[in-house]
């Protein structure tokens, strides 16, 4: 059987406030750009790295593009892999 606990309604509403302190505080952890986090079908990040399909694959299978399954036979990419590898050769200066 449950157990019931009565609170008053400051002690609620304090305990809600900090609740609300705390998420405001894992919010400004989040990164700061979701955007990264978009995923692409085959298709689409072969159009975003202007590439044919099969390159994409190609460099999929070789190691230097990660993608993950999304069933049995299809695969997708996330837009900060497909970014990393547009810019593998980049070197700073």
């Amino acid at each position: 059987m449950a157990t019931l606990n009565l609170v008053s309604y400051e002690e609620f509403t304090s305990v809600v406030t900090g609740l609300r302190a705390e998420i405001e505080s894992l919010k400004s952890q989040l990164p700061k750009h979701p955007q990264s986090f978009v995923l692409y079908s085959p298709i689409e990040a072969a159009d975003y790295c202007r590439i044919k399909v099969t390159s994409l694959n190609r460099a999929r299978r070789a190691g230097k593009l990660k993608g993950f399954k999304v069933n049995e036979k299809e695969y997708a990419y996330y837009q900060h892999d497909l970014d990393a590898y547009l810019k593998r050769y980049e070197r700073a200066n």
